[in-house]
């Protein structure tokens, strides 16, 4: 009985060392910023972009760093992780013509021909036409006191022009079985700041990002 719980509890651990390994965010740097992860499409779990030239949003093993809900005909893809320090969550979100009803269906923002030469599947959006990209900030600040609790702040940001290209999508399988979608490509978008009537840009993003069915819903 102990033989084979040993050999349970090893093949047990080994699964789940398996699946650790392909779900954390794994960074490699750029060579010409070694702020951003560099462009790769080896299902990394990782993404970044410049904010605005001086600062950056970026994959954080502290969140799962890709959520994507379909609903009504229309794809939602979400960005999770950091922005100075505190949590933003950036999205995509577009109308598609065929429908995804689990994430092997993702291969619909597959590129016409797949590879570095294939023609790459492209949203853009300005003004709220074709795709709308918003970017929520919390911020977290602890106020001085005897048992003050801390206080969380949101901050919605709209782009009004931007798009999210989908350059690479490719199946992994695990033991024999498709586990991931790995969806890689680049997105960018652009914003007036209400406050000081200038523009700001996320330029430079790249993303590399191995889906599992844990992070993805289609809702009837």
């Amino acid at each position: 009985m102990k033989k084979y719980l040993i050999i349970s509890l090893l093949c047990a651990f080994a699964a789940c060392s398996k699946t650790d390994e392909i779900d954390r965010t794994i960074f490699v740097p750029d060579t010409s910023d070694s702020n951003l992860p560099a462009y790769s499409e080896w299902g990394y779990n990782s993404f970044g972009a410049k904010y605005d030239r001086r600062s950056y949003f970026l994959a954080s093993n502290s969140y799962v760093p890709c959520k994507i809900i379909y609903k009504d005909d229309s794809l939602r893809v979400s960005f999770i992780g950091e922005l100075n320090g505190d949590k933003a969550t950036l999205t995509f979100a577009f109308a598609l013509s065929s429908p995804v009803a689990d994430i092997s269906d993702l291969v619909v923002l597959r590129p016409a021909t797949d590879g570095p030469d294939g023609n790459e599947y492209s949203i853009s959006g300005a003004a709220g036409k074709g795709c709308t990209i918003n970017m929520v900030k919390e911020t977290v600040t602890y106020p001085s006191g005897y048992n003050s609790q801390p206080l969380t702040s949101v901050e919605n940001i709209n782009f009004i022009d931007g798009s999210i290209t989908f350059k690479r999508i490719q199946k992994l399988r695990v033991d024999e079985r498709d586990e991931r979608v790995i969806l890689s490509g680049t997105f960018e978008a652009k914003r007036l700041n209400s406050s000081s009537g200038f523009p700001e840009a996320l330029t430079d993003g790249r993303f590399d990002i191995g889906m599992s069915e844990n992070d993805f819903i289609a809702i009837p």
